[in-house]
């Protein structure tokens, strides 16, 4: 998938960072964050790797847990 796909299909990420390695292929991370609800409020970023301009892999980044007082049990 390029990545005038993936920010088609995911939007414009909140930060990206390219680089260029000694072979002159473009390497680029772009990052996502998703709120989502487990019972709890969570923050995941994800990282999208990119190599000239083509995905080449997803990486799960940090989560962090947003409402550390109140949890929801659904039963």
């Amino acid at each position: 998938m390029t990545k005038d796909r993936v920010i088609a299909l995911y939007c414009k990420p909140y930060k990206e960072i390219p680089s260029i390695d000694s072979n002159k292929t473009l390497h680029e991370r772009l990052y996502y964050k998703e709120i989502l609800f487990l019972g709890r409020w969570h923050e995941v970023n994800s990282i999208l790797h990119l190599e000239n301009s083509v995905f080449k892999s997803l990486e799960q980044g940090e989560e962090q847990l947003l409402d550390k007082t109140h949890q929801v049990i659904v039963t």
